[in-house]
């Protein structure tokens, strides 16, 4: 399949020798984000911001290709990308991304000047040797020092940041906090969903946020908090489900967990033997 790509990409190229080719290509590992374009045996890195995404990184390398062409006055020039998605967008005139939007007005002056730009897909890692030596220092560009360094990004990238930057204030808010629920869900992403009875649900998530009828109902009636009857301690969901001796050989039985943040959370099998052990000691209805 690898040889079909490649004899099919030498085919196509075949057919404009008389362009200066533009192999371009954009990197994202852990470590960071880069670019790079190469071209008539000359590389040049680039080097992005950490956040900006890979999509970025391959628009931006195609951005400095036509810049390149701009100042070098050359008139025929062949932009190859492994980047479909990057492709596809600097095609969209209606709501293209923002590289986009700056590469499709690069690509109308540079028209004006009657340089003609022809924009080509190759795919990746299939042994040609332009794309894999542009690949090569993609990768490089993260950490080079002969890397350019520029701060230019999408606004998605910055919708990104600012998404990351507030999931983690808030996370950070929610741990600091001391709710019954966030003794239980230890972080903000959302718990998945299995139960298909609405009101086994609407039973889960009162004993997640600690307030039942049955552990609430002085409020209701103006009293003090309840006692439990048989150890003498609050009435809270956490001492009936882990610690109340009344129900202790029915927990035994049925496995409930020894925390409550497992016996609670998200998992399945833990939420059935809940409402079982509802059932078995008569306070389904009391919650």
């Amino acid at each position: 399949m690898d040889n079909r790509f490649r004899n099919l990409a030498y085919s196509i190229l075949e057919d404009y020798q008389d362009h200066t080719k533009f192999y371009t290509d954009g990197s994202k590992t852990e470590t960071g984000v880069g670019a790079s374009v190469y071209y008539n045996n000359v590389i040049k890195m680039i080097k992005l911001p950490n956040f900006c995404s890979i999509f970025t990184a391959e628009a931006l390398a195609i951005s400095h290709a036509l810049e390149i062409v701009k100042q070098q006055k050359i008139d025929q020039a062949l932009i190859l990308s492994d980047s479909l998605s990057a492709l596809k967008s600097i095609l969209n005139t209606k709501q293209p991304n923002t590289i986009s939007r700056i590469i499709q007005n690069q690509i109308s002056l540079l028209n004006i000047n009657n340089q003609i730009i022809t924009l080509l897909w190759i795919p990746s890692h299939v042994g040609i040797p332009g794309n894999e030596t542009t690949d090569i220092y993609a990768k490089r560009a993260i950490t080079s020092p002969d890397a350019i360094s520029v701060q230019t990004c999408s606004l998605s990238d910055i919708k990104g940041v600012i998404q990351a930057l507030t999931l983690e204030k808030w996370q950070y808010r929610w741990a600091s906090s001391q709710t019954k629920l966030n003794e239980i869900k230890l972080s903000i992403n959302p718990w998945p969903t299995y139960l298909t009875n609405r009101r086994h649900e609407v039973i889960i998530n009162r004993l997640r946020i600690g307030h039942t009828w049955l552990t609430h109902r002085h409020l209701m009636r103006r009293e003090d908090p309840d006692l439990c009857t048989t150890c003498g301690e609050a009435l809270t969901v956490k001492h009936i489900l882990l610690y109340c001796r009344n129900y202790a050989d029915t927990r035994t039985a049925l496995s409930i967990p020894e925390h409550l943040y497992e016996t609670l959370g998200p998992d399945h099998e833990n939420t059935v033997k809940i409402i079982k052990f509802l059932k078995i000691t008569k306070l389904y209805n009391l919650i």
